[in-house]
């Protein structure tokens, strides 16, 4: 799968550079540096080099870059410009470059790669912020950077009533409740919260599990260390009706609402993202206005002419009647 992803970006590059240059006399290959691949098309010779394929590597992002760093990486990657450079030739042997659908969609990228760039040189690069404006952001918004309450729980969830009192008759026996739970999580039978990981919910807010209120409000009001007494029925209310599941567990830990400080990293990172984004609107805006003004720009918005409020409407609610009845 990832190979023929890959085949397939290779491809669809390829066409495109074709359709840009019209490259039915351009050679598709260098000839200068270390060989590392070739092969013949229609008598001529073409060739793949190591510096070809590091440049390539080197103009990925980041991320992809590290998939070609190994020998067997690099080995992967100069197939796939083999392969890519013999489509573009056979391409270009049918006049692919010379396709209106194609040279359409390369007309409609270029364009937007233009956009992108004037953009980025336009805004992006201009937009800067000082630190004193980090912290003003900060301030203003020091609510949206709270740790709610949270509390910990090792839980037992079952959905049969019988099965959960003898659980909980084996826990008054003297059995640990995380023994247990790690029991059931193995076997697939722990349905509930921390299910998954062995009953262990990690932390979890007043927020969480909203199918299952009372679970959540009793384990904000229990101890640390505490345990249920009796077996918890909580209904949940699902697609096909209410199901009644049965729950066992013990309060591990409880930690308090907190502010958050600017100096913590993830924090800060959001700040500062926060902040840019406000920086790159307000002079994208200031741009476009700058650029309607100096092109004396005029919109005729009487002329325009489209379906009634209503109409729109109706079609909207007739779409939703539909996707219910899917």
């Amino acid at each position: 799968m990832k190979k023929t992803f890959l085949w397939l970006t290779f491809f669809g590059l390829a066409l495109m550079s074709l359709s840009i240059v019209s490259c039915g006399s351009k050679e598709v290959n260098a000839s200068n540096g270390t060989v590392l691949a070739e092969f013949d098309w229609n008598g001529k010779q073409h060739t793949v080099t190591l510096e070809e394929m590091e440049q390539e590597i080197s103009e990925l992002p980041e991320y992809k870059r590290d998939d070609y760093e190994s020998k067997e990486g690099k080995e992967e990657y100069l197939t796939l410009m083999s392969e890519s450079r013999m489509l573009l030739l056979l391409a270009q042997d049918r006049k692919l470059n010379e396709d209106p659908e194609i040279l359409k969609k390369v007309d409609e990228y270029l364009h937007q790669l233009m956009v992108e760039k004037i953009a980025e040189m336009e805004v992006d690069n201009k937009a800067k912020w000082t630190e004193e404006e980090l912290k003003q952001y900060y301030e203003e918004h020091k609510k949206d950077y709270i740790d709610p309450e949270q509390v910990k729980v090792t839980c037992i969830t079952v959905d049969d009533k019988e099965r959960a009192q003898e659980l909980m008759n084996e826990i008054k026996g003297g059995k640990d409740i995380a023994e247990l739970a790690k029991e059931l999580s193995e076997k697939g039978k722990n349905v509930g919260p921390g299910g998954g990981n062995n009953g262990d919910t990690g932390f979890f807010s007043r927020n969480s599990y909203s199918v299952a209120k009372d679970f959540v409000e009793m384990a904000f009001v229990m101890k640390v260390g505490e345990m249920t007494n009796e077996v918890l029925e909580q209904d949940v209310e699902g697609p096909d009706g209410t199901t009644t599941y049965y729950m066992i567990f013990r309060k591990e830990d409880h930690k308090q609402e907190r502010q958050k400080e600017f100096t913590e990293e993830d924090v800060r990172k959001d700040v500062e993202s926060e902040v840019e984004k406000a920086k790159k609107d307000k002079l994208m805006n200031e741009w476009v206005d700058s650029l309607k003004t100096k092109a004396n720009l005029k919109t005729y918005l009487d002329k325009v002419v489209g379906e009634p409020e209503e109409k729109e409407q109706m079609k909207e609610e007739q779409k939703s009647e539909e996707q219910l009845k899917e």
